[in-house]
């Protein structure tokens, strides 16, 4: 296949590229962000729904942030190793959630605090599957402009 570009095209195109890559940069940035964070929706352990209504997506340009503004997000993405119990009241939405009655809450705050609570990672397999998709995304963007 042969492709002529005329001088004057070239110039045209060349005057362009650099705004419209910028353009389709951000534009795929975009997608990716609003990608990860349904996909961190889909996989956060939902009780009252709280901890999936608090993921947000900020963007300003060439940069996104997808964050969990709860602030048990990190418990539950990590964990919490054994020695810290959370604090009084903060289990009473999840426990309401489940049908445990609210004054079993110390026990369950005190077996926290005994073994800790394993890793629910959300975040991290929502951003995993997100690099890939944006890689993808921008090199199909990118060839997409010379065509």
């Amino acid at each position: 296949m042969e492709v002529i570009v005329a001088p004057r095209d070239f110039v045209r195109i060349v005057l362009r590229v650099p705004q419209t890559i910028r353009l389709e940069s951000e534009e795929s940035v975009r997608m990716t962000a609003d990608y990860a964070a349904g996909g961190a929706r889909e996989a956060v352990p939902r009780a009252t729904g709280t901890l999936q209504r608090s993921i947000v997506v900020q963007q300003r340009g060439m940069t996104a942030t997808v964050a969990a503004r709860s602030p048990y997000a990190i418990a539950v993405e990590r964990g919490r190793g054994p020695g810290r119990m959370p604090p009084a009241g903060s289990l009473l939405g999840w426990m309401a959630a489940r049908g445990i009655p609210g004054g079993a809450e110390y026990l369950i705050r005190r077996a926290i605090f005994r073994r800790g609570t394993k890793p629910q990672p959300f975040m991290r397999v929502a951003y995993d599957r997100a690099k890939q998709v944006f890689l993808n995304d921008l090199r199909s963007r990118m060839i997409g402009l010379w065509r």
